[in-house]
């Protein structure tokens, strides 16, 4: 009989406790179960209603346990928290309820759970909060309190095939506070952000929820750029440090490719991005420092720890150990990359070079002239092939029988194929034409060594479209492969017509890059198509298959191929002891609203082969900048990375 009635009294407790709860925040009538003020407290704990969170407990004033409150929020930096309800014991005016914590510290750190306690007094009838710092967390002692730590790895390197770094490191000025020696942490940081244009309220987060005695950077500038109006505007503003560190910041090479890390020039400096990164980390924002900027930033620890009354540290009370940083291996040769960029230094004008190995599809050099974090037509540039595209054409006019290299082809200064005339671009370039038209039929040899398009154009007549679209595909051309920074692997157009296939032939219509470019005439140097390979490790998708090409029928490609070194256009390019292998052409395009001349060098010499194209305003008598290129590359070559097969 007692026991039903016990529980009796305990169901219909339960039903005036839910009617309760909904008065609960207009009325303090007397309670029989502290259930009440406890689940009232969290909720409004949980809600940042720290106000109404502090009337239910017994601190006095109940502002001081409402600043208590906030102040915990922030020296987390929380973003959210919520609370479960667990087991109440009562034991007559005393009771204890046992609750949850789950923790949400923001962006990028995780969610910190404990288990708390809280006691309870019922005076004059209602059940109040016994306040103390253990309320908060168990672990709090007197004129403590928690904090969040960060221990950030070192940025990790871009290496070269050879495990050679690719990034220079660079004089950087962090500034940043010690928390605990800030008078006015929100005056100092709110200054500081005014100055830099930064986001104040996420600084001053990282400030308030980081020990006091450890020095917090939170923006980050190159040496050289922290002059001048921006460094006298952060000069003097109380508490504000300034640090020198070394970091790997500056690609030696490529910068495009490599890519920008927040704080180089080309990103005004800065440290402190969006998403899921904090003020004074480092940030890939471009190339491969951006494809890979988890493995090369790796990922902090995070703890949770007590200070103590002076500001150490006296407990961890949970950690999560972060991600190492891990650096990317790519394919590229730092020798050849320094030739590629010799080759373009002297250019007066927009260039462009990709080299790789003829036989794997290795990129070994990416360079580009002007040079900087924005200039990437290596890879991704969209022109228009024009008459290095021959050397494809020629591929598929040789297999199909249509014409042999000692034919004679006439080279007409136009031809017209379906109401469309084609001309010969090339007679705007310097020495041209090496053979004399008006006064022999040239051979197919020299028609395909001074890049003589209306040859091409004609013997298109003999040409199977589909035949032609195969072949470009047998070199790559347009093939679906990709790399873990932006490229271009080209396309060949529709073809509706005849007036569309001669075209096609020429290259006018077929849009490449300097690297679809490069892995074509490796194709014709190794005997077989490679895909591109930029990055080793970490691993990357598989590529795409090789396309082999049958090797009896290369051989009279290459022979045309060193016939343009030797004694068409390219004979600058003719270049140490190994033959040189290659193509010239010229196409004219609109790029950002200008019409610009393309001159294009394709070609290998061993098995390093590669594409420069060089963007020119048309003139005539124009010197043939790509070939110079192409012979400067050659001859900056060590012989350590060229040579046969």
């Amino acid at each position: 009989m007692h026991r039903a009635m016990r529980s009796r009294v305990r169901r219909i407790g339960a039903a005036l406790a839910g009617l309760v709860i909904a008065a609960a925040g207009t009325a303090c009538a007397a309670q029989a179960s502290p259930e009440i003020s406890v689940r009232n407290f969290l909720l409004d704990w949980q809600a940042g209603d720290y106000e109404s969170a502090a009337a239910y407990t017994t601190g006095a004033p109940a502002e001081e346990v409402a600043g208590a409150l906030r102040a915990h929020h922030g020296h987390l930096d929380i973003a959210a928290i919520r609370f479960g309800l667990g087991p109440i014991s009562v034991a007559d005016e005393t009771a204890s309820a046992a609750y949850r914590a789950e923790v949400d510290l923001g962006i990028s750190d995780p969610v910190w759970e404990y288990e708390g306690q809280l006691t309870l007094n019922r005076i004059e009838g209602v059940w109040r909060v016994v306040w103390q710092p253990g309320v908060i967390h168990p672990q709090l002692g007197d004129g403590e309190r928690l904090a969040v730590s960060h221990e950030i790895p070192e940025r990790a390197q871009v290496l070269d095939r050879d495990g050679e770094p690719l990034v220079d490191n660079a004089s950087v000025v962090a500034l940043g506070v010690l928390p605990g020696e800030l008078e006015d942490v929100t005056a100092s940081v709110t200054q500081l952000a005014e100055a830099t244009d930064h986001d104040a309220d996420r600084l001053l987060n990282r400030v308030t929820s980081a020990p006091p005695n450890d020095f917090v950077p939170l923006v980050v500038f190159r040496r050289n750029d922290f002059t001048g109006e921006l460094r006298s505007a952060v000069t003097g503003i109380p508490g504000v440090e300034e640090r020198d560190i070394e970091m790997p910041l500056v690609p030696a090479h490529a910068g495009a490719l490599i890519g920008a890390v927040s704080g180089t020039p080309s990103r005004q400096d800065e440290a402190e991005v969006g998403d899921r990164y904090q003020p004074g980390d480092t940030v890939g924002v471009s190339g491969l420092q951006e494809a890979f900027q988890v493995e090369l930033a790796g990922t902090a620890t995070t703890r949770v720890v007590t200070l103590d009354p002076e500001g150490n540290v006296a407990e961890v009370l949970a950690e999560w150990a972060g991600r190492a940083s891990t650096p990317v291996h790519t394919t590229l040769d730092s020798e050849v990359l320094a030739a590629a960029e010799t080759a373009l230094a002297n250019i007066p004008t927009d260039s462009h070079l990709v080299a790789v190995q003829a036989g794997t599809g290795d990129v070994l050099a990416v360079a580009e002239q002007p040079g900087g974090y924005r200039n990437d037509a290596a890879l991704t540039g969209e022109f228009f092939a024009g008459d290095a595209f021959t050397m494809i054409s020629t591929s598929a006019l040789l297999e199909g029988g249509v014409v042999e290299p000692g034919a004679e082809v006439a080279c007409e200064e136009t031809s017209t194929v379906d109401g469309r005339t084609f001309a010969n671009l090339s007679t705007g370039l310097a020495g041209y034409p090496v053979f004399e038209m008006t006064s022999q039929t040239p051979t197919f040899e020299q028609d395909f060594a001074n890049s003589c398009t209306t040859a091409f154009a004609s013997l298109s007549r003999s040409l199977e479209g589909q035949v032609l679209a195969d072949t470009a595909a047998r070199f790559g051309i347009g093939i679906d492969w990709s790399l873990p920074v932006d490229a271009y692997p080209g396309a060949f157009p529709e073809l509706r017509s005849n007036a569309d296939l001669a075209a096609a032939s020429v290259g006018q219509d077929v849009t490449v890059s300097p690297i679809a470019m490069a892995l074509a005439a490796g194709a014709v140097s190794d005997g077989t198509w490679w895909p591109p390979r930029l990055v080793t490790s970490p691993v990357q998708e598989e590529r795409p298959p090789a396309r082999p090409h049958e090797a009896a029928r290369l051989e009279p490609l290459r022979e045309l191929m060193r016939a343009t070194v030797t004694d068409g256009l390219a004979q600058e390019a003719n270049v140490g002891d190994d033959p040189v292998y290659a193509q010239t052409g010229l196409a004219t395009q609109e790029i950002d609203g200008e019409t610009r001349q393309v001159q294009w060098f394709v070609g290998y010499r061993g098995d390093i082969a590669f594409a420069i194209a060089v963007q020119t305003v048309p003139t005539v008598g124009a010197q043939q900048f790509a070939v110079t290129a192409a012979a400067q590359f050659l001859a900056a070559l060590p012989s350590s990375v060229d040579g046969e097969q």
